[in-house]
């Protein structure tokens, strides 16, 4: 009898110990998907959060009139000296508890990336909310006013937005698809600096077409040459030093540094033709092999070698490029364009003292311990980095135009 009262007694607690005790209803809680970080003017910081609107969404996405006008989601700003501070005092003005658990995008301002960032990534570890596989973008000017006048095509779902932006970013590079803890790895010092996609307003969106705009391939995010849709995109690459923003650079330049990381992939590139620098050739670049890199420690400095390999497609013009000598000298014009790019991408590396390739992962290899590494201060020595590009380019695919003759031959209605 006494075992019996024994086991009922034990039951009788396990089912007290059970329960959600400290459970977090969902309808009490609200989840900013973008944070932004501006420097403030009384304080350190200006944090302003977008927060979709549950009921809003889900019309925009029904086709009512959020889902027309782009504005499912509140804006809520506040400043303090660092984030979660910020979002405490947001917090008082807001009906649910605000949580980061479900954030998809963290917006930098110039002004702090520039001033550095180790105290902002160093809350940002800490905190047990944020994931760090968040979207990470820097912006050209205020990020709250890039959020102000973001109108999504495509999307009327907030929570959904960057994702998009990443996959667009992964498969077009325009920019690169950084996320936090790329960031912060390589803000780390272990031989690769930092960098991320660059977002700003154009100012020419809504507004009337310039007589003379500037060349969309080798502009920045708020100089590509659109006038209508959302405002805000996303274009260029941030380059960081440490943990401070020391440079930018444009698209074709963007794409360059990806070929030199052995990650571009696919990348339409459009360069004078061979032929005709007036005219414009698109080809599609595919890099399918890593390339070839051989980096050494000399008296002078590092000095280097990379050979880049691609494949081509020629997306434009009237060429017949089954003739092999055209087909040579395009894709010569090609490889020499790469070659530009990339050393140009280099000059400006060692002009900044940075190393977003990652040479220095290379010449780490070389010391026997990591106190050695520290104590030579590969930064020290970037300055003095000399490293020589070459590329080989094979056209593979190029459509079946047959010659300009015949297609002067053709006519309308035929």
């Amino acid at each position: 009898m006494r075992r019996v009262r024994q086991v009922v007694v034990t039951l009788l607690l396990t089912a007290l110990l059970g329960g959600c005790w400290d459970r977090a209803e969902v309808e009490d809680q609200l989840f900013p998907v973008t944070v932004a970080v501006d420097a403030g003017t009384s304080r350190r910081y200006r944090v302003t959060l977008r927060v979709p609107i549950p009921g809003e969404v889900r019309s925009g996405m029904l086709g009512g009139q959020a889902g027309k006008t782009g504005a499912t989601g509140g804006i809520l700003s506040a400043e303090s000296d660092s984030v979660a501070q910020a979002v405490l005092i947001i917090n008082a003005s807001v009906a649910r508890r605000l949580t980061m658990r479900h954030m998809r995008t963290l917006l930098i301002g110039e002004d702090v990336a520039r001033t550095g960032m180790h105290d902002l990534f160093a809350e940002l570890m800490r905190s047990s909310e944020v994931r760090q596989t968040v979207a990470f973008l820097v912006c050209r000017g205020r990020c709250v006013d890039v959020i102000k006048a973001s109108r999504y095509t495509g999307e009327s779902n907030p929570a959904k937005v960057p994702e998009g932006m990443l996959i667009v970013a992964k498969y077009l590079h325009l920019a690169p698809p950084i996320r936090l803890h790329h960031m912060i790895n390589r803000s780390a010092g272990v031989g690769v600096d930092a960098f991320a996609p660059v977002v700003a307003i154009n100012q020419k969106v809504g507004g009337e077409p310039p007589e003379e705009g500037l060349e969309s391939e080798t502009a920045l995010a708020g100089e590509l040459d659109r006038f209508d849709g959302n405002p805000v995109e996303v274009a260029g690459t941030a380059v960081f030093r440490g943990r401070r923003m020391v440079g930018l650079l444009t698209v074709d330049e963007t794409q360059a540094l990806l070929a030199l990381r052995g990650e571009m992939g696919k990348a339409y590139m459009t360069f004078p033709h061979p032929k005709d620098q007036a005219k414009r050739v698109l080809v599609r670049f595919q890099q399918e092999n890593k390339p070839m890199t051989r980096v050494r420690l000399t008296p002078a400095g590092p000095r280097g070698n990379v050979n880049l390999l691609f494949e081509g497609e020629v997306l434009s013009g009237d060429e017949d490029y089954q003739d092999a000598a055209k087909r040579q000298a395009l894709e010569k014009a090609a490889a020499e364009f790469m070659v530009e790019t990339a050393t140009g991408v280099l000059r400006k590396l060692k002009r900044w003292e940075a190393d977003p390739v990652g040479y220095g992962l290379k010449v780490r290899r070389t010391f026997r311990t990591w106190s050695d590494w520290e104590a030579f201060g590969w930064a020290r020595h970037i300055g003095q980095m000399e490293i020589r590009v070459t590329a080989k380019m094979r056209v593979r695919r190029f459509g079946l135009v047959t010659g300009t003759e015949q297609i002067k031959q053709i006519q309308p209605g035929e």
